[in-house]
């Protein structure tokens, strides 16, 4: 199935016809059936129209109109009218079918029959072809969570890849997002509670029950350039790292085989091999040998494709685990309240005991980048994820605490205690989320100055440091490296909270001054 590139324009332009002009009365809107829908969205990322293109041959312009149609339904109908939560089925029968000739067939010159192109999907909205079946990105991922972390995969390792998987999950998830909001607002208005029934983010959580489907969900969310990931998250098109383009005839399915001729045999080898391209992929390069060290580190969000990478992961955590910003809820008792959208659907419990699992391993300045108010995220999700970590790492000293946030918690339940070990990395844990969580509560307001405030970060800070020995490792090697670092890390947090009390200290004094001022 060959796409004609001014098809997706035609189709683009006779959609939605006079929608974006205003008037009195609202034109009526032609949306493309569902199965059109997941084609298009095929189109998007798919590698035969976007890094499978022929050196002689122009890039298409099908992706990109692919992607402006599916905006601009997004923008003018709203997702509810355009059903997505319909059409982005993902076909479990297909792909079964699929894997019984993945390896032996397709690609590879054979000659086996493969699945039926039409069986698994409804006829009722008359398109065949392969990038409609065989090949829809619906047919040949086993879910959502396996695109996320395909793509986030990509972001790392495949730069190439990842320049158009970005645009197919910034699209889904603007979709998603809007669909849960769209559906609550009805819910509030009938007060029909199944109206979240059929969201298109609940029809994405994964069908694995209990904690397995927590795990992949956070996986996904999480996955960096490592082995495990490799392991994990596949290609979602077989041959999907290939720069050759498959045949145009019977493009896509079993029976492909690849264009190019005998000189292009070692440049396809080098890819394979994962040598960098001269564009700069590493296109999954193994890791040298020799042992030795790389010289300068990449900053946090590069290790994770980079910002725009790590704000979708940070769209996808808080989507998970917290209500859109409008339904914020600040309860007059200075204490911040949290609701958990994949609550009503999969274990709260478990959803955040993976989160709080998969953060307290990674390395502290990972660490400190994702546990931060610095990244665009909700108070809520922020304030529930962290201190849970905290609880998990916090000394047992430190009366329990399973409520929400408030100031009376927060000076006497976490500012004044040291972690529960002595390891260097957990005590500078415990001040880069009390730092957090002291900025939360400022930036809603709920936090103001008392002695009691400043006693208890003194008293914390001094735990902390009374409660590390002193380290004895030699100057120069690893260890000594790793632990200045970390105390460098730990030593500007605790820096942070000390100034943050001072701050408000005299943020009170000058209140004070001037409701003096205004008596006198």
């Amino acid at each position: 199935m060959v796409i004609d590139p001014s098809a997706v324009e035609f189709l683009n332009s006779i959609s939605i016809p006079g929608t974006s002009t205003p008037s009195e009365a609202p034109h009526p809107a032609f949306i493309p059936p569902g199965t059109f829908q997941r084609c298009i969205t095929t189109l998007i990322a798919h590698p035969y129209y976007t890094t499978q293109v022929s050196k002689n041959e122009p890039y298409s312009t099908a992706p990109g109109n692919a992607y402006l149609l599916l905006r601009r339904m997004l923008r003018l109908v709203g997702p509810l009218n355009a059903e997505f939560a319909k059409a982005w089925e993902f076909n479990n029968n297909a792909r079964a079918g699929r894997q019984v000739v993945r390896g032996r067939t397709r690609g590879r010159g054979g000659k086996g029959k493969g699945p039926d192109s039409t069986e698994g999907f409804s006829t009722d909205d008359d398109l065949n072809g392969d990038l409609a079946t065989t090949e829809s990105l619906f047919s040949v991922a086993d879910d959502f969570w396996s695109i996320a972390g395909w793509a986030f995969t990509c972001s790392v390792s495949h730069p190439k890849r990842w320049e158009w998987w970005k645009l197919v999950l910034d699209l889904m998830m603007d979709v998603v997002e809007q669909d849960w909001d769209d559906r609550l607002g009805t819910k509030e208005v009938t007060g029909d509670k199944s109206a979240l029934d059929g969201a298109l983010f609940v029809k994405f959580l994964p069908q694995d029950t209990g904690s397995a489907g927590c795990k992949k969900i956070v996986r996904a969310i999480m996955t960096r350039a490592e082995e495990k990931s490799f392991n994990e998250w596949k290609e979602i098109w077989e041959n999907e790292l290939s720069t050759k383009r498959p045949r145009k005839v019977r493009m896509g399915t079993q029976d492909t085989t690849f264009m190019g001729d005998d000189e292009e045999d070692d440049e396809e080898e080098k890819d394979i091999k994962g040598e960098a391209d001269g564009d700069g992929d590493t296109e999954m390069q193994d890791v040298d040998s020799s042992g030795a060290e790389v010289e300068s580190l990449p900053s946090v969000s590069e290790a994770y494709g980079g910002i725009e990478s790590v704000d979708l992961r940070q769209r996808l955590l808080t989507m998970a685990s917290s209500p859109p910003p409008h339904l914020t809820n600040v309860s007059n008792n200075n204490q911040l309240s949290t609701v958990c959208i994949a609550g009503c659907y999969v274990p709260t419990k478990d959803l955040f005991y993976e989160f709080t699992e998969t953060f307290i391993r990674l390395p502290l300045p990972h660490f400190h980048f994702f546990t931060s108010t610095l990244l665009d995220t909700t108070t809520e999700y922020k304030c529930t994820l962290n201190q849970l970590i905290l609880s998990t790492i916090i000394s047992t000293r430190a009366p329990v605490y399973n409520g929400r946030l408030t100031t009376t918690a927060l000076v006497n339940n976490y500012l004044p205690f040291e972690a529960k070990t002595t390891h260097l990395a957990d005590n500078a844990r415990v001040a880069i989320l009390l730092e957090s969580l002291t900025r939360l509560l400022i930036n809603a307001n709920l936090l103001e100055y008392s002695q009691d405030l400043q006693a208890a970060v003194a008293k914390g800070i001094k735990s902390r440091a009374s409660k590390v020995p002193k380290s004895f490792a030699k100057p120069g090697t690893q260890k000594y490296l790793l632990d200045r670092e970390i105390r460098g890390i730990w030593s500007a947090a605790e820096t942070r909270l000390k100034a943050l009390a001072e701050i408000l200290r005299i943020q009170k004094e000058e209140e004070e001054i001037q409701g003096s001022s205004l008596q006198s």
